[in-house]
């Protein structure tokens, strides 16, 4: 392991591209005064999966200095698209005089160059500054789009469904649905019909395939959400996934989506992590068939520990799927980040899902060559008692 470990964090972007975990942003705490600092944008923190190692490298502006996002930033999302990464939305909170400034610009990080390039709209419509929303890739190749869904930041326009947050009025949740054509470079909102969700931030969004997304929980700062949605880019249509019965979902904030192709499944939501009404250690991971729209509870080979905002990323491998989970907080008074990287594996070809898994700290040596798990995990009955 290099000595170089990224400093463990909270609300930062992790993506997965050729073996490799790319990190940056987020907020973290400095261990000897408990002072909270912004990590930079500009630092990227990268583990070659192969070696086990962490390294550092710097980003740079593809034009101009304005090509980088803000220095300081947390709570933005990004996403992979055709080895570029797209970053939107995000926030700065000033301790000294309490300003907050919420981001509405796109960044492309190129994955092979690691070149920072602002993406500027060819037109004025754009969605308002936000944090913790949702963000996937959908479209048909050629055609395909940035779709952002909900968050917390500045009052959205007339026709959205909005929140205002008590203390300050002018910012607050919203549930609107905005499309950015990388084609066109342009910004659309979105008419959507069906069962909206209710505004939240801290939710979920994965997309299942080109035309099909997955929103799934958060929270609109006085409850959170144990609600499935799932969004058809065709027909600018919301289904519910109605988890009623023994396996409803648990309400979930800042948690981890990622949708597998299963054998004997299909297409499903693994649903792992975030914040709960009590945060307690769980040994199992919450699976939604997405054709069937059922919820079930499925054992993990291990217990795992809950944090929220942390960052997730996922990479394929001769139908294994590897999830990793690097920091994030159970701790919502301070903040205070954990210090822990999480290799959970799932075998995807056998007819169910067998999981094995192993935890490192983010300072140990980490191996993707995990022993394998003879048995596979068991989907409880949905109409077993919990």
């Amino acid at each position: 392991m290099s000595s170089t470990c990224p400093s463990s964090r909270w609300g930062h972007v992790a993506v997965a591209i050729d073996e490799k975990m790319l990190l940056w942003g987020g907020k973290a705490t400095r261990e000897a005064t408990g002072e909270k600092f912004y990590c930079s944008s500009d630092r990227i923190e990268c583990l070659n999966l192969e070696t086990s190692e962490w390294s550092r490298k710097r980003a740079i502006s593809k034009i101009a200095d304005s090509d980088a996002p803000h220095p300081c930033v947390h709570a933005q999302v990004g996403v992979v698209h055709n080895r570029d990464i797209y970053q939107f939305g995000g926030v700065y909170n000033s301790s000294c005089d309490g300003l907050r400034l919420y981001f509405d610009d796109i960044h492309k990080l190129d994955g092979s160059t690691l070149e920072w390039e602002c993406i500027r709209p060819s037109d004025q419509s754009t969605p308002t500054g936000r944090r913790n929303h949702g963000m996937c890739v959908l479209g048909k190749k050629g055609d395909e789009c940035l779709v952002v869904m909900g968050g917390f930041g500045t009052e959205t326009p007339e026709g959205s469904h909005f929140i205002p947050y008590s203390k300050y009025p002018d910012r607050g949740w919203n549930n609107d649905v905005w499309l950015f054509s990388l084609r066109k470079r342009i910004w659309i909102p979105a008419r959507c019909t069906g069962e909206n969700p209710q505004p939240r931030s801290a939710h979920s969004f994965t997309a299942i395939d080109t035309n099909r997304a997955v929103l799934i929980g958060g929270s609109d700062g006085t409850r959170l959400f144990n609600d499935a949605f799932v969004f058809q880019l065709s027909s600018m249509e919301w289904i519910q996934v109605h988890t009623d019965g023994p396996h409803r979902l648990l309400p979930l904030a800042g948690h981890s989506t990622t949708v597998a192709h299963i054998s004997g499944l299909g297409p499903s939501a693994i649903v792992l992590w975030g914040e709960t009404d009590d945060n307690a250690v769980v040994s199992f991971a919450q699976l939604i068939l997405i054709d069937s729209l059922q919820c079930y509870k499925v054992a993990l080979a291990h217990t795992t520990i809950r944090t929220a905002f942390q960052s997730t990323c996922s990479l394929s491998r001769d139908d294994v799927l590897f999830l990793l989970r690097f920091g994030g907080t159970n701790d919502f008074k301070t903040w205070k980040p954990v210090a822990l990287l999480d290799i959970l594996k799932f075998d995807l070809k056998s007819d169910g899902l067998k999981s094995v898994s192993g935890t490192s700290s983010s300072r140990a040596p980490i191996s993707l060559e995990l022993e394998s798990c003879p048995l596979p995990c068991q989907i409880a009955d949905p109409h077993d008692a919990e």
